[in-house]
C-alpha cells in the first residue's frame, strides 16, 4: 500500500476550510481532534481551469456539493456535516467519483485536522 498523511490543521484553523485534490488516492480519511462548529465535507471535479492559462487546482476548485462521511465508530451511517471529533471515512463511492474534497464550516476549529490518502501498490 502507498499512503500518505497531510495536516491541514492551520489551514482549517486560519481560514475555516482545507481542500485537497484526492484524484490520485482510492482511499479518503480525515481525523479531527476536538474540534468546534458544524464541518460540511464537500466535493468537487471542478477545478476551474481556464484554457490555455491553468488546470486548475484545489486551490481554485469551485462547485462543491456535499459527499458522504462515516465515523469509523458507526461506519454503516453516512452523514455530510459532523459536530463530533473523530475519523472518518469517505464513502469509498463518492470519494472515487470527485477530484477535490473540502472540509469547512462557520467560525469552525479544530486542535488537528490531518487527511490519510491510501491506494494499492
Amino acid at each position: 500500500m502507498i499512503s500518505r498523511i497531510i495536516d491541514v490543521t492551520e489551514a482549517f484553523d486560519v481560514n475555516g476550510e482545507a481542500t485537497l485534490d484526492v484524484s490520485a488516492w482510492q482511499n479518503v480519511s480525515v481525523q479531527l481532534v476536538n474540534i468546534e462548529g458544524t464541518i460540511a465535507f464537500e466535493g468537487s471535479n471542478n477545478s476551474n481551469a481556464i484554457t490555455g492559462v491553468s488546470d486548475g487546482s484545489a486551490t481554485s476548485a469551485d462547485d462543491f456539493t456535499p459527499i458522504a462521511v462515516a465515523s469509523i465508530a458507526t461506519p454503516t451511517t453516512y452523514v455530510t456535516e459532523i459536530t463530533e471529533g473523530g475519523i472518518y471515512i469517505l464513502n469509498p463511492v463518492d470519494s472515487m467519483k470527485c477530484k477535490f474534497v473540502r472540509i469547512s464550516g462557520d467560525d469552525v476549529g479544530a486542535d488537528k485536522v490531518i487527511f490519510f490518502l491510501s491506494k494499492p501498490y
